[in-house]
């Protein structure tokens, strides 16, 4: 059962702040206390500046992680162009390998680091 709301606290707000406020809690159908109660539990919930931080690294490695994986289909797809089958199972199959064996994996660690 959820907590009963019982404690009274009083914030002074800008005149067109509480117009703001209070029309976009009516648009939504609750009252401004509670605008101002979910607004306050999402910023609370929203990553710190260091976890945005650890986000964009994440995001500029996987990024040239997925731009490797893309070379190397198109480095396969290339060789695929003129090939025999039997030679052509055989060309994708090791530059594949090459190609993903010299994609970037530091975002593994990253990720491993992120998440302790």
């Amino acid at each position: 059962m959820a907590e009963t709301a019982s404690v009274r606290t009083n914030i002074l707000l800008t005149p067109s702040e509480h117009r703001s406020w209070t029309t976009v809690a009516r648009a939504r159908g609750i009252s401004l206390a509670e605008y101002i109660r979910r607004s306050v539990a999402a910023a609370e919930a929203a990553p710190t500046a260091d976890e945005m931080d650890q986000l964009e690294v994440l995001t500029a490695e996987l990024t040239a992680a997925a731009s490797a994986m893309h070379a190397a289909v198109d480095s396969a797809l290339a060789q695929l162009r003129g090939s025999s089958a039997g030679e052509r199972d055989e060309a994708v199959a090791r530059q594949v390998a090459a190609d993903l064996d010299a994609a970037p994996v530091a975002f593994d660690r990253a990720i491993l680091d992120f998440a302790a």
